[in-house]
């Protein structure tokens, strides 16, 4: 999962950015659940892998506050090319001594400058597209990821009241449904809520008078 999620083509590299997001359980060996990820093939073929777990900054936020990007700074960096050996550098081998280190060092810094240059590329295009449909569906503001979140907890949500209450104010043909096969006392436990409910449902509650008239003057509401 991750709350920006953007694929386009930026200057001839095919880019797919994913930003605070959770990795497969190898990756997290090496970093934190929160991370920012880039994935770039050139048009020759070259694969980067890049990986933020450190010093984080988002886009997401850049774009909701003063569309100011602030630089990450990469922990790691993997590089593939056809033919040759997978290069992989991390942050925590740069250094000034042997050979090993001043190559990390160098490919890291440069590394940073094109990860940077592109995260840079994608504000730039976030920021034209303000009223695209894309766009909104790619930023995962707090409202929707709270509403995100209760729909994940319904799915899970095994308890038949609250299933009942559910389908009452969101699926009434579904409720009725539901109401019909139940018994005598789960029909007064779920009248029971609904009668405390601040939502109100004309056709549910027209149904209920015609066909139990009784049992809703047994929980106490009107005939």
């Amino acid at each position: 999962m991750a709350k920006l999620v953007y694929k386009g083509k930026i200057n001839g590299n095919d880019v797919v950015y994913k930003e605070d997001c959770f990795h497969g359980p190898f990756d997290r060996f090496e970093g934190g659940p929160h991370q920012n990820i880039m994935y770039v093939v050139t048009e020759t073929g070259k694969k980067f892998r890049f990986r933020v777990w450190d010093e984080i900054n988002y886009v997401t936020e850049a774009l909701k506050k003063d569309k100011i990007l602030h630089d990450d700074k990469i922990n790691e960096a993997i590089i593939k090319e056809k033919g040759k050996r997978t290069q992989k550098y991390n942050s925590r081998n740069i250094g000034s001594m042997t050979f090993k280190e001043k190559r990390t060092k160098l490919v890291m810094s440069k590394a940073n400058e094109m990860y940077n240059s592109l995260r840079r590329e994608i504000m730039r295009d976030l920021i034209d597209k303000p009223k695209d449909k894309k766009l909104e569906s790619l930023i995962m503001t707090e409202d929707r990821e709270k509403k995100m979140q209760k729909e994940v907890e319904d799915i899970f949500d095994t308890d038949p009241k609250n299933e009942c209450l559910r389908l009452y104010k969101n699926d009434p043909k579904s409720f009725m449904r539901y109401f019909s096969k139940i018994t005598d006392n789960k029909k007064k436990e779920a009248l029971n809520l609904i009668f405390q409910c601040e939502h109100e449902d004309k056709v549910v509650i027209e149904w209920l008078n015609k066909n139990y008239n009784d049992l809703l003057r047994e929980v106490g509401f009107d005939g």
